[in-house]
């Protein structure tokens, strides 16, 4: 059984099958960091590479970047199935609200801390606003 597929009507338009797909996105990572502007994903194995990103700009509409294989020393681009392209488009949605939530839990410690500190400020110590001490 051949890992890419040639659709039906004979052009040359490779496809990884769906099998594979999955095994090589079990590798799939976030590329980026916890970069806000660009988020993207890459997931490699066997040789095979699958690479895809959205930006702010474009309201992280997907893009894709690479979507094949090496073959003896050669690039082979394939071309995404629906069902590939929905789950790079679940996993880059997963990814942003994952940057997302971390990004405002960030936001939230820095107001708790700054609170803190306005009340240390004012009261002398931790706590004193709500009547706690700690």
């Amino acid at each position: 059984m051949e890992a890419i597929q040639q659709l039906e009507n004979g052009q040359n338009a490779p496809q990884i099958r769906q099998s594979v797909f999955k095994a090589v996105m079990k590798f799939c990572k976030c590329d980026t960091g916890d970069d806000h502007e660009t988020i993207g994903l890459i997931a490699q194995n066997f040789g095979y590479v699958v690479s895809f990103y959205g930006t702010v700009e474009s309201n992280y509409e997907m893009i894709v970047e690479e979507f094949g294989h090496f073959n003896k020393g050669g690039w082979i681009e394939c071309e995404p199935t629906e069902e590939q392209i929905l789950e790079m488009k679940r996993l880059l949605a997963k990814e942003i609200l994952r940057i997302n939530t971390l990004i405002e839990d960030e936001a939230l410690q820095e107001a708790f801390a700054i609170e803190e500190e306005r009340t240390i400020n004012q009261y002398g110590h931790p706590g004193a606003f709500y009547s706690k001490f700690y």
